[in-house]
């Protein structure tokens, strides 16, 4: 009995790891993504960060910067996301078969994973900008 249930099932299982591997992938294409665009934020005021730190502003004054200008984006891309989702929600639910496209759990655990990734993107460039040494960025620019 159960290898027959196995074998019923096999199908649903190879559907279910699929989805599952593209939603990781996609994950990871949105941490990459954020950190990409961070780490060029962070390079193009580089030199405006080495000139405060030269200055003297403290090396979490610089973090907290970066990080809140890394976070205004991600509630800028939740802000636009969510009503997108919403607008689109009639065009995904005719791909998808007997799923409920605005379900608010799960459309809750992935606010908060992605946000969770997001926000972690933008510490470790705010964090790499604020070990940032003023004198050889300022050398180089």
């Amino acid at each position: 009995m159960d290898e027959r249930l196995d074998r019923a099932i096999i199908g649903r299982r190879a559907s279910t790891v699929l989805a599952t591997t593209f939603a990781l992938v996609a994950l990871f294409l949105v941490i990459i993504g954020l950190y990409g665009v961070m780490a060029f934020e962070v390079r193009l005021h580089a030199r405006e960060i080495a000139v405060r730190l030269a200055l003297g502003a403290s090396r979490s004054t610089i973090f907290r910067m970066v990080l809140r200008e890394g976070t205004t984006m991600v509630l800028i891309g939740v802000l636009i996301g969510v009503p997108g989702l919403m607008a689109l929600s009639t065009l995904i639910k005719a791909q998808l078969f007997a799923t409920v496209v605005l379900d608010p759990l799960v459309l809750g655990v992935v606010l908060v994973v992605v946000t969770g990734c997001g926000f972690g993107a933008c510490a470790v460039a705010a964090r790499r900008a604020a070990h940032t040494n003023p004198a050889t960025e300022l050398l180089h620019t």
